[in-house]
């Protein structure tokens, strides 16, 4: 019998442990504004214009050159490996805090809708799992790490490794009363880092690849869409330039996946705006990688694309 209570008692006293690790966690986390679901959920944006997706916009797309030229308040939201689900958790929390932006630009090209490309990075939502929407979606994403979201702290140690250095900079945050993030407008630049910057292409396609349509990616897209109807966001699909140097080797299927995101956009009265005419496309040494311009090209992209907004905004979408 007193074997049974010390069991129960040693028991109990690891998971109150946990219980109040987990809380310590929540709280520091979220004091990491360089996590972009903490900073967009805990201060005000206010942006009038909002870039969604990937790496792609991520590290392409510069809101002071579109600010600049439109005059609207622009915010680079898109995260690095992310995939549709992302975006729209994304989208929603930052609705939550913030008014409702009056243009949304949302990355989509044909990798946009293979699961071979990007993913769902549950741990980035770690502290958001008691939230209906996003507890959704991550049982709908990573079943694996959902199930063991009702024991203490399991939200933070089953991806421990991707936790531990984003709460020691919560920490940090804390202490030193941080409230903005490193990236203030959200864009990571490639180029900034890199002082005598000399590009090296690098393919990220095999020969005879294809791109496998996801019905789990579209229905995320379809997501994405009604919340912006029902926020009365002018929603734009955009795909900037891609090297499509030699595409129908490397991409056999590119055109037919492009087709089926016209299908869409088209279906919505959504715009969507593709870059695949601009010469740059077919010149190799104008690209770091297939999505990725060198800077003095990825500088021209982004003014020809803030005249393009400007226009749009004087004369409308449709």
């Amino acid at each position: 019998m007193k074997n049974l209570k010390k069991i129960v008692f040693s028991l109990g006293l690891v998971i109150c442990l946990l219980f109040m690790l987990e809380k310590t966690y929540d709280f520091f986390i979220f004091q990491n504004k360089n996590i972009k679901t903490n900073f967009i959920s805990s201060e005000k944006v206010n942006a009038e214009i909002l870039f969604e997706g990937s790496c792609i916009p991520y590290q392409t797309i510069s809101p002071n050159i579109i600010q600049n030229a439109t005059g609207l308040k622009t915010y680079n939201l898109a995260s690095n490996h992310s995939d549709l689900a992302e975006n729209y958790l994304n989208l929603y929390l930052y609705l939550k805090n913030n008014p409702a932006p009056k243009i949304i630009f949302l990355f989509t090209g044909p990798e946009t809708f293979d699961e071979n490309y990007n993913g769902f990075n549950s741990y980035r939502y770690s502290c958001f799992v008691d939230d209906k929407k996003v507890n959704q979606v991550i049982q709908d994403l990573d079943p694996n790490y959902h199930k063991y979201l009702w024991f203490p702290f399991m939200k933070y140690a089953y991806y421990n490794s991707n936790i531990s250095f984003p709460i020691l900079q919560g920490v940090k945050h804390y202490w030193n009363n941080k409230h903005l993030p490193y990236l203030l407008d959200g864009y990571d630049s490639p180029f900034k880092i890199i002082k005598e910057f000399k590009p090296r292409y690098k393919d990220l396609y095999r020969n005879q690849q294809g791109f496998k349509w996801s019905l789990k990616r579209e229905k995320y897209l379809s997501k994405i869409i009604k919340l912006c109807q029902n926020s009365k966001i002018q929603l734009v699909l955009f795909d900037p330039p891609s090297l499509l140097l030699n595409f129908k080797k490397h991409q056999n299927n590119r055109l037919s996946i492009r087709k089926k995101i016209e299908k869409i956009a088209f279906k919505n009265n959504i715009p969507f705006w593709s870059y695949d005419t601009l010469n740059i496309c077919h010149e190799k040494e104008k690209f770091i990688s297939n999505y990725h311009l060198v800077e003095t090209e990825s500088i021209k992209f982004n003014k020809t694309l803030a005249q393009s907004i400007k226009r749009k905004i004087k004369y409308g979408f449709n």
